[in-house]
């Protein structure tokens, strides 16, 4: 009984396009209408591509997972990047990472002896592997926190209210690194994990309020005229450090050059995150006057780098008097 080339289908359907029966046609299109509808539901939950993500912003792949599973265990912006900081230089993020040279660390913390025993274990207790990179959260939680389904296979590796009270980037690197990871001094980089965890910490969201956050890890820092961090500031090399370390990347430049690549815009219209200028706070040569930089912050505010980096009202007479300007990057 199957259908003859041109002819009518088996079982009395309508042939349709060279043979192909309509039922056939409405159970190829219901398949295809469940596809589609599986993939809709991928993207909203965030297991296929689609829209950026509200919380993990500019992070993708492993990265967006441990971002976006430390931030729902509600740790903050800061703590996620300086835990981050770390799992980068450990690992690259790669759950499947086995420590070069001795095979002895395995995972994004780089478990390695007893710990990486209870991983495994832990794994095991599941049914799965332990280069899986959820298995490894849960894990990672337990010896951060004592708590969750892996807390009876490990034991909890530093004080976690400590770490919670830090509210200083760098800092947090460095107790999370050394309580936690605890690695060889030597060895460590702590560079590359500082710069690590400012690039996290700049692309969970990747907005305008993302560089005030950055630019309070900062308040305190003294001014060195032409600096750019991290440790000291002028004002132009202040808004080039923060916006490159919050994903806006531009090359040092001058207060007077911010001015010409922005959108002047009213008061009004500014939003925090914005650039704002101001006019012969010293003799400058530059044509347009501009000679001092900040960041937006709202009602009356900005953070800039004065002496030193602060937070500070710009309604005051002293500033009112070097006219105010406010600037939008393309």
């Amino acid at each position: 009984g199957g259908a003859a080339a041109g002819g009518a289908a088996a079982g009395g359907g309508t042939a349709v396009g060279g043979g192909v029966a309509l039922p056939v046609i409405g159970a190829i299109a219901l398949v295809l209408l469940i596809v589609m509808c599986l993939y809709a539901a991928l993207i909203g939950i965030g297991a296929i591509g689609g829209a950026e993500d509200e919380t993990t912003g500019k992070l993708d792949g492993n990265e967006a997972i441990i971002a976006g599973y430390l931030l729902g265990k509600g740790l903050d912006k800061l703590k996620v990047a300086g835990t981050m900081g770390n799992i980068s230089a450990e690992s690259s993020f790669n759950p499947g990472a086995i420590e070069a040279g001795n095979g002895i660390g395995l995972g994004i913390c780089q478990w390695s002896f007893g710990r990486r025993t209870q991983l495994e274990l832990y794994a095991i207790s599941l049914g799965k592997l332990a280069t899986d990179i959820h298995v490894q959260l849960d894990f990672l939680w337990a010896e951060m926190t004592g708590e969750g389904n892996a807390a009876r296979f490990s034991n909890v590796q530093y004080d976690h209210n400590g770490f919670l009270a830090i509210n200083d980037l760098e800092e947090s690197v460095y107790y999370w690194g050394r309580e936690f990871e605890r690695p060889n001094e030597s060895l460590a980089h702590w560079d590359r994990r500082i710069s690590e965890a400012y690039r996290i910490f700049g692309s969970i969201d990747g907005t305008k309020a993302a560089r005030l956050d950055l630019a309070r890890t900062h308040l305190g820092k003294p001014y060195v005229f032409g600096a750019q961090g991290p440790d000291t500031f002028d004002c132009a090399g202040f808004v080039f450090y923060v916006l490159n370390q919050s994903g806006y990347k531009n090359s040092r430049t001058t207060a007077d050059v911010y001015y010409d690549m922005c959108t002047i815009i009213p008061e009004g219209e500014a939003e925090p995150g914005d650039l704002i200028f101001f006019r012969g706070t010293y003799d400058t040569n530059t044509p347009n006057g501009v000679s001092h930089i900040g960041f937006y912050a709202g009602d009356g505010m900005m953070i800039h780098a004065g002496d030193p980096v602060s937070e500070a009202s710009f309604k005051t007479s002293y500033w009112q008097s070097h006219s105010p300007e406010f600037g939008r990057l393309p």
